[in-house]
């Protein structure tokens, strides 16, 4: 037997035994494609998806709200100039995305076509489809937080190789979008609750740390004051000038040219930093397009095609069920992560349905969790000797 064919047969081998998810994975990734052939090249959000371009040729901390996480990836990639390769690579992740889903509820006992149905959302969902097409941080971010997770979740007890990596995954997420900082002390506060033994949730504290710090480092190096951002009310302007009328607050001299004055302009083509990043990034770049038919496929496509908010309400609620209800509460860890992740955005900036997209992948882990096979007692005997580093003949209460 050829040298290529008996290193093609645990591949093989794999692909006949996930057969259900094999099967969704090349639909999931046919319909990407569909995207890029229907949308090229693109999708630009003003200003974030210019200023991270701008930010990954001229890498340094980014004084506004935009760390570091995201313009790292856009600088690895830079050598190919082009933002298609960009989302090539973040379709690529959601992919990854649903993968580590299916593969750690297979790891917990699930059949396969409950573990499929569980990263069904992410695969196949027309919202994520649209967000892994555009140059903004949040596939990025949802990778980072759902592999984190998953790690966590695994096993009963996680490893302490599974607790480091876990945190500095974590950690990047952070450096991605600020609003994952506070999933750090959240995770250590549910393994605390588990009682998992001291050392995994010390390492995860010893390494989710470790990459905030040294950025934070960095930008106090280069701004002068320590931090992972900046703001310079830009966000806050935008929120409030819809409504705000300088007539009755009669503001100050030097804040009277940010009132509204009816001026309407094309901010894609009007500002300097368009044009920069065009020429610094990528020169063929240019505004998104539909080209048929597959652009049409999509617009039939994305009306059926996505996670209605009853039914995410319903997943969160089956997750939150087994969070309290099954052995170990294994599904407390992605439930409380899913959770946070919806409400926090919310709180400190505002709504907007693309914040909630990274919910959903960690809820329907937690979801399907819930179903997950219970440990035999001897293989939680065995962990429990392991991770607490005692002799196996002494006994675990």
């Amino acid at each position: 037997m050829p040298a290529y064919v008996r290193a093609l047969l645990p591949v093989l081998a794999g692909t006949r035994r996930h057969r259900a998810f094999t099967v969704a994975l090349v639909a999931a990734a046919a319909l990407r494609v569909i995207t890029m052939l229907g949308y090229p090249p693109a999708r630009m959000y003003w200003y974030d998806s210019f200023a991270y371009l701008h930010n990954a040729v001229h890498l340094q901390p980014d004084q506004g709200f935009h760390p570091i996480g995201y313009p790292l990836l856009l600088r690895a990639l830079l050598p190919f100039h082009s933002v298609g390769v960009v989302v090539a690579v973040q379709h690529a992740m959601g992919l990854a995305a649903g993968a580590v889903v299916y593969a750690a509820l297979r790891g917990r006992g699930l059949p396969g076509w409950a573990a499929v149905a569980a990263s069904a959302p992410v695969l196949f969902d027309a919202s994520f489809l649209r967000l892994e097409h555009a140059v903004v941080s949040d596939t990025l971010f949802i990778l980072l937080v759902v592999a984190a997770t998953a790690l966590l979740v695994r096993r009963p007890v996680p490893s302490a190789r599974a607790a480091a990596t876990a945190g500095l995954l974590l950690g990047g997420a952070a450096l991605t979008r600020t609003i994952a900082l506070p999933l750090i002390l959240l995770v250590l506060l549910v393994l605390a609750v588990r009682r998992v033994p001291w050392r995994r949730p010390a390492v995860l504290a010893l390494a989710g740390p470790l990459p905030v710090v040294a950025y934070a480092a960095w930008y106090g190096g280069v701004h002068g004051r320590i931090g992972v951002s900046g703001s310079d009310g830009v966000a806050l302007w935008a929120r409030s000038m819809t409504f705000a009328d300088c007539a009755v607050i009669q503001p100050p001299q030097d804040l009277a040219p940010l009132c509204p004055n009816g001026t309407v302009l094309d901010a894609a083509t009007d500002q300097p930093l368009a044009e920069q990043v065009r020429r610094a990034y990528d020169p063929d770049l240019t505004g998104m397009r539909s080209v048929r038919p597959y652009a049409d496929l999509l617009i039939a496509y994305q009306y059926p095609a996505y996670l209605r908010g009853p039914l995410l309400a319903a997943i969160l609620l089956l997750g939150l069920i087994g969070a309290l209800r099954r052995p170990g509460r294994a599904a407390a860890l992605p439930w409380a992560v899913a959770v946070t992740l919806l409400v926090a955005p919310v709180a400190v900036l505002d709504f907007d349905h693309r914040y909630v997209l990274p919910v959903v992948p960690v809820a329907c882990l937690a979801a399907g969790l819930t179903f997950a096979r219970p440990p035999r007692r001897a293989a939680v005997r065995k962990v429990r000797e392991v991770s607490r580093e005692v002799p196996s003949a002494e006994r675990i209460g």
